[in-house]
């Protein structure tokens, strides 16, 4: 069985998608942060730039949210 292709998309973009499903106003470098820490994964750094997964950035949102680290529409 393969695994599901991954929708990869880079900090500007996960910036804006937070944005809009959560509420919740973050900075693109603060994603960039959360790679850092391995929070989440980075791919194709480099000339490419870093891009992340879309389905792990929403896992990593919402356990945040769950945790209450976070509050929505705190921006």
């Amino acid at each position: 069985m393969t695994e599901p292709r991954k929708r990869l998309i880079d900090a500007a973009a996960a910036a804006v998608h937070i944005k809009d499903a959560y509420k919740m106003a973050v900075a693109p470098a603060t994603i960039r942060s959360w790679a850092r820490r391995g929070r989440i994964s980075n791919y194709g750094a480099g000339r490419a730039g870093a891009h992340f997964d879309l389905d792990e950035i929403d896992a990593y949102v919402r356990k945040r949210l769950g945790r209450g680290d976070v509050a929505p529409g705190s921006d």
